[in-house]
């Protein structure tokens, strides 16, 4: 057992930076906004949880916003990813 500090190996060096490729190339795909139900949907959660989670976490206008028709909630896709990544723990 060598008690010498290890040098980093390239190989996650380089598969990060392909992860990041995939993913930029991944939001190409996505769409810029998803509805509050999607998420809910997505989730397995009720539409009122994450509804509270977005207005007591996020900011109005900039992160999601209220159409004029209909009343719904349309979420930005980095707050959507976000509330995805807290509700799948």
């Amino acid at each position: 057992m060598s008690l010498t500090p290890q040098t980093p190996r390239t190989e996650t060096t380089t598969r990060s930076k392909q992860e990041i490729f995939l993913l930029d190339n991944l939001a190409l795909w996505l769409p810029s906004e998803f509805s509050l139900a999607e998420i809910a949907d997505r989730c397995g959660k009720h539409k009122d949880t994450i509804r509270k989670y977005l207005q007591s976490n996020f900011r109005e206008g900039t992160d999601y916003t209220y159409t004029s028709n209909g009343g719904k909630i349309l979420v930005a896709r980095d707050t959507a990813l976000h509330i995805g990544e807290h509700y799948d723990k």
